[in-house]
């Protein structure tokens, strides 16, 4: 949702940016930040309320966007009811959760969340997961516009849930760190770019 449009508008101003792109858990993520692996990081501006020293570092909202339970078309959990009652009978494949996701489920769904039996298959993104869930009839997440062009491609449906979650996608630095020419560009050009997409 934002690394795909920042790259077309990097080629389009043909500026001198470069992108190395790691995905995985906040965790690891967080390290790499704070020993100048990474520039900055693209996470849920949750994951600072787990933090012990969140005044180290500048987190600058970019995107919120729904968060949504998918699975095919034509897996069973479409048929169930109540479905909450049949969701942990059936397979998951999930990315990395940011804790935020967690603290705000319902008792049942954190404790599943908490279960070491789930998800059956962890990846390291959600275009992964995706991929297998449809794939092999797997439930899942997804994030964001389900209208586009891209998702209307999939087989993938939305699970109706009682409950609602939204994603705060935000831009992380540490505050220390010295601010370079190309990541205040970057910076610049992707809150503006995320300013257009609100709108």
């Amino acid at each position: 949702m934002i690394l795909k449009p920042l790259i077309q508008q990097i080629i389009t101003c043909d500026a001198e940016i470069q992108i190395h792109a790691s995905t995985g858990r906040f965790e690891n993520l967080k390290h790499g930040l704070d020993n100048h692996s990474y520039d900055c990081l693209l996470y849920d501006v949750g994951e600072l309320q787990t933090l012990h020293d969140p005044d180290n570092y500048e987190v600058i909202p970019l995107l919120q966007a729904p968060v949504y339970l998918v699975a095919n078309h034509d897996h069973p959990i479409h048929q169930q009811s109540p479905v909450l009652e049949y969701l942990f009978q059936y397979k998951w494949v999930l990315p990395p959760i940011p804790q935020r996701y967690i603290s705000h489920l319902p008792p049942q769904f954190q404790t599943f969340s908490l279960n070491s039996n789930k998800p059956d298959f962890e990846v390291t993104d959600l275009p992964q997961a995706l991929e297998l869930a449809e794939q092999n009839a797997l439930i899942t997440i997804a994030v964001g516009d389900l209208q586009s062009d891209e998702w209307q491609q999939r087989s993938l449906g939305v699970i109706p849930l009682p409950f609602h979650i939204r994603s705060d996608i935000s831009l992380w630095r540490v505050r220390s760190r010295q601010l370079t020419p190309g990541l205040s560009e970057m910076i610049n050009m992707v809150k503006k770019l995320m300013s257009i997409k609100k709108l």
